[in-house]
C-alpha cells in the first residue's frame, strides 16, 4: 500500500473508532478494509474489486451484521461451519 493509502486507511480507521465509540481498532478493520474495497473511486468510476477481479462487489451487509451480532472478532469464534451464517443471509435473516 503506498503512502497515500495508508493515510487514507489510517484516517478512515479512526473515523470508524469515533463513530463507534470503541478503542478495539481491530473490531473495526475487516468492516473498513471492506468498504475502502467495495467503494466507487471517482478517478476509476470502479472499485478496486472491479479492477483486480473484474467483478461487482458482493453485498455483504448482512454477512457482517451477523459477524458482529454473534461477536465473532476473529476465526477462532466462527462457527463450525459458516455456511450457516451464508444461508441466513441467503435467506434474508
Amino acid at each position: 500500500m503506498h503512502r497515500k493509502g495508508k493515510w487514507r486507511l489510517k484516517f478512515i480507521v479512526r473515523k470508524w473508532l469515533q463513530t463507534n465509540d470503541t478503542i478495539h481498532w481491530s473490531e473495526g478493520l475487516l468492516p473498513v478494509v471492506y468498504g475502502f474495497n467495495t467503494r466507487t473511486f471517482d478517478t476509476t468510476k470502479a472499485t478496486p474489486r472491479e479492477i483486480m477481479l473484474g467483478q461487482h462487489p458482493r453485498g455483504d451487509s448482512k454477512f457482517w451484521k451477523i459477524v458482529k451480532d454473534q461477536d465473532i472478532v476473529d476465526e477462532e469464534h466462527l462457527p463450525s461451519s459458516i455456511e450457516n451464517i451464508q444461508e441466513d443471509v441467503d435467506r434474508g435473516c
